[in-house]
């Protein structure tokens, strides 16, 4: 079965952080941008900096990437820039093997 997170939903600001066990996944994007930056990070070795999954999870339009994380990893969506960004969601789905 296919794991979801919901990291943004109808937002206009940084979501929280989120637990997410590891593996492939899916990130999506959709919402009105008005030239913000939506991007997914994870928390870093330190347990405190955020950083970038990887330029193909930082959208500036609509749009889905793939990407793998570590287990056991914390996980959310940034908001960065734009002048009135709304309506936002964002979320990360497993995909694997098993055709989920």
């Amino acid at each position: 079965m296919a794991i979801r997170l919901d990291l943004l939903s109808d937002a206009s600001a940084s979501g929280d952080a989120k637990h997410w066990p590891g593996g492939d996944a899916q990130f999506a994007v959709v919402g009105t941008f008005d030239g913000a930056t939506v991007q997914l990070s994870v928390l870093g070795p330190d347990g405190t900096t955020w950083l970038p999954v990887g330029d193909y999870t930082t959208m500036t339009a609509a749009g889905v990437a793939n990407c793998v994380l570590p287990n056991g990893c914390q996980v959310k969506a940034e908001v960065s820039g734009g002048t009135s960004p709304s309506g936002l969601y964002a979320s990360l789905v497993s995909i694997g093997d098993d055709g989920n």
